[in-house]
């Protein structure tokens, strides 16, 4: 142990980018009172100064052979020193710039998940009325009589028709048709659209 370490104190290196004090405050309260959490986001390093050096103690002894995890990533423990003045000023809400910092990491993280649920949202609204479309047009081609499930894709995709090639007769059509005349679950053989394959293409394609 480092003679100028105070016994009260432990550091943790190597942090997640994203731990919080909360978090340093949930894994070192099972051992005893907390008195103060210091985080430098910058080194990857944190201070926790426990009531008592009877509790620091015990929170070096639990880790002594494997090494803890935080926010799921293995840190460090090790006897540390308290913070000093400034850096307990720099993280106190008694700082303006520090509480405009913390506001404005609040604001932007309120934006983000307000980002990305509106665009999620807007991916959900754009898929459902393109399914929407996909069943219009279905109904549509079926009911006037111009559908073709009888077209070989075999000899419209390659040219060759594996049963011929075999001597045997096939029993779809060696024809091209227009695109519009397919269902709408084939044309995406024949040309990528907006959505994956999986999910189908636009329902007015018309061109190969």
């Amino acid at each position: 142990m480092d003679t100028a370490a105070d016994p009260h104190v432990v550091q943790v290196r190597r942090l997640h980018k994203k731990t919080s004090k909360e978090d340093l405050q949930a894994f070192a309260a099972p051992f005893g009172a907390v008195a103060r959490i210091n985080i430098f986001y910058g080194w990857g390093q944190g201070i926790v100064e426990m009531e008592n050096a009877g509790a620091a103690a015990a929170l070096l002894a639990a880790y002594a052979d494997a090494p803890p995890r935080v926010r799921g990533k293995e840190v460090v423990l090790s006897s540390g020193v308290a913070a000093r003045a400034d850096q307990i000023f720099k993280q106190s809400p008694a700082n303006p710039a520090y509480v405009q910092k913390e506001v404005a990491r609040c604001v932007s993280d309120m934006l983000k998940v307000v980002e990305v649920k509106e665009i999620r949202r807007a991916a959900n609204e754009l898929r459902a009325k393109h399914n929407a479309l996909i069943r219009e047009y279905t109904r549509e081609l079926e009911a006037s009589g111009r559908q073709r499930n009888d077209v070989c894709w075999e000899w419209i995709t390659t040219g060759l028709c594996p049963q011929e090639q075999n001597g045997e007769a096939c029993p779809y059509a060696h024809q091209l048709v227009p695109v519009c005349d397919l269902p709408a679950r084939y044309r995406w053989w024949l040309r990528k659209d907006t959505f994956p394959a999986q999910r189908e293409v636009g329902p007015y394609k018309k061109a190969m």
